[in-house]
């Protein structure tokens, strides 16, 4: 009889949390639906908006991405290079300058080809 009523009482609990995920998941896309609407009529303002966020971070993105690309580089010009200089700053100051010239040497090195290409291809159709 005890295992009957547990029964019961599981069921009784597994239904309302059914009920309570679906009005949950109902709740959700009703928002989401209202806020794609009000974002349809009011599309010049969000975009603006849009437009201030992006002009914002922008730089912050641009500071990610150089500094994920110099991480390697200075890592190993940390260790490998100056991984004997007895001050810790002058490590880290001589491997980010070195890390940094690297990165750049390598983007002018792309350019270089990429341009070099389309001037190739440019005097071979012509």
């Amino acid at each position: 009889m005890e295992e009957n009523n547990n029964m019961k009482k599981n069921d009784e609990n597994r239904d309302t949390k059914r009920n309570k995920s679906f009005y949950i998941r109902f709740a959700i896309i009703y928002a989401l639906a209202i806020l794609f609407i009000i974002l349809t009529i009011n599309f010049d303002s969000f975009e603006k908006t849009l437009n201030r966020i992006f002009t914002v971070f922008l730089p912050v993105f641009y500071g990610v991405i150089i500094a994920y690309l110099c991480n390697p580089f200075f890592v190993f010009f940390k260790n490998r290079i100056f991984g004997k200089l007895a001050s810790v700053k002058w490590r880290k100051l001589l491997s980010i300058i070195c890390a940094y010239i690297v990165v750049f040497l390598i983007i002018l090195l792309l350019l270089f080809v990429v341009i070099f290409a389309f001037y190739y291809l440019w005097h071979n159709f012509s």
